[in-house]
């Protein structure tokens, strides 16, 4: 089963959608976008770009832009979620491109020097390592954490690892969660369930030729 924006793609268990190439979501100006399902949508903050290419992706300066959500989708100890994400700049720096950042250290998902990680509301983590990124490149990256506190990572549809580990995490900023993006995000969403590597796989496929992969 499919939402109606992309009959494709997983709605079981969705609870937030965000997309920057859907008009139901994003006008193309403004700062206010809206969630396709659940009703959490979000505000563009300190003047969060959007470029018309790949239909439809948000700008990140890497100084201060990201979109806060105005409520945290927070407390989730099961949970799936996956972003589409092209760095116009990457270092060995924190990258975290959703997260809830009302405490320090209180990010969800943070790539740094080759490791993709998972952040808790505890302020622990735990990762695996990802293929390399390249600037200028589009990626999807799925996170899916079981009620056996198994953890799998995912780039572009494919499994990473796993890892098991116990939290809670929360989301309320995209573009931000420890140091702020340079990058493009265009497709956001949040499952309260944990994905099987089938959907996953079906997610990515109905999305892909989206951004050229």
């Amino acid at each position: 089963m499919g939402i109606a924006y992309n009959t494709s793609i997983v709605s079981s268990g969705l609870v937030f959608a965000l997309d920057a190439g859907n008009t139901r979501s994003y006008s193309g100006s403004g700062n206010t976008a809206f969630g396709l399902v659940g009703g959490i949508g979000g505000t563009l903050m300190n003047g969060v770009g959007f470029g018309t290419t790949n239909s439809g992706y948000f700008i990140f300066d890497g100084t201060n832009d990201y979109i806060d959500l105005g409520i945290s989708i927070q407390n989730y100890s099961v949970f799936t979620t996956s972003f589409w994400i092209n760095y116009n700049f990457f270092d060995a720096s924190h990258r975290s491109p959703l997260g809830d950042n009302s405490q320090q250290f209180s990010y969800h998902i943070l790539l740094l020097s080759g490791i993709i990680y998972l952040g808790f509301s505890s302020g622990s983590f735990t990762g695996v390592n990802h293929n390399n990124i390249n600037i200028n490149t589009w990626y999807n990256f799925a996170v899916t954490k079981n009620s056996s506190n198994n953890i799998f990572f995912y780039q572009n549809g494919v499994s990473l690892g796993s890892v098991n580990n116990s939290g809670l995490v929360s989301i309320n900023k995209i573009g931000t969660g420890y140091v702020y993006d340079n990058a493009k995000i265009s497709n956001v969403s949040f499952y309260n369930r944990a994905l099987s590597a089938q959907e996953i796989a079906q997610n990515f496929n109905a999305t892909r030729d989206r951004y050229g992969i």
